[in-house]
């Protein structure tokens, strides 16, 4: 999309809006966001706990399917999308 911010770098998250759901707190065993943040370094430059929640992983990953924000997600739920470039 013309004028979005690039996402190069997990810091580069701080310009994005970070979609949440319930299901991968759950894999993560807490806030799947603050911790993938943390992991990566970047926990004190981008603000984990903003955008908006999703019940499931399904609703996320459409969410960002229709570019409303970013969403983290297993690796199989994604693999096809990852293949075909969407």
């Amino acid at each position: 999309m013309a004028g979005e911010p690039p996402l190069r770098e997990p810091a580069d998250l701080a310009n994005h809006v970070l979609l949440h759901d319930d299901a991968m707190d759950l894999v993560a065993h807490g806030d799947a966001w603050q911790k993938w943040l943390e992991a990566a370094g970047v926990a004190d430059r981008v603000d984990g706990s903003r955008g908006p929640r999703f019940s499931t992983n399904m609703l996320s990953l459409e969410a960002a399917s229709q570019k409303l924000g970013v969403a983290l997600a297993l690796r199989p739920l994604v693999d096809a999308d990852i293949a075909s470039g969407s």
